[in-house]
């Protein structure tokens, strides 16, 4: 098992250094996009890169600006809006599938960001539909 693991942290060590820190933390964002409707965790997306969580962060954060659960909360609203704009899924569904958990969480997060509730920015998205039929 030993020989197995180290030839396992020789070849990562190979590969992922091999790419630039917007590459790899593509990776990331990528994993985020395809999972954000589970609980993801700063020590999670880190070991995606066998960095250490502190480590990680201050680099995520120098490339994008953000630390990545800010990253990951822009990734679940935009997706939320998605859901919003061109689905009928009820507001329990898309907060489940955006990892928003409970209802209440979803609808405070979207309100500080957009400034209206999940369901007002649907009705407000149907108005507009409608006005332009």
């Amino acid at each position: 098992m030993t020989g197995h693991s180290s030839l396992r942290r020789s070849i990562e060590q190979s590969v992922v250094p091999a790419l630039s820190a917007r590459d790899r933390f593509r990776l990331v964002i990528r994993y985020m996009e395809d999972n954000m409707g589970e609980k993801l965790t700063r020590h999670q997306l880190a070991g995606l890169l066998f960095l250490h969580p502190s480590y990680f962060n201050r680099a995520f954060k120098q490339v994008y600006g953000m630390s990545s659960i800010q990253m990951l909360r822009m990734l679940r609203l935009r997706r939320a809006v998605q859901l919003l704009e061109e689905s009928d899924h009820s507001l329990e569904q898309i907060a489940a599938a955006c990892g928003f958990g409970e209802v209440n969480y979803f609808n405070k997060v979207f309100k500080d960001r957009a400034g209206q509730t999940p369901g007002e920015y649907r009705n407000s998205i149907n108005l507009n539909r409608s006005v332009n039929e």
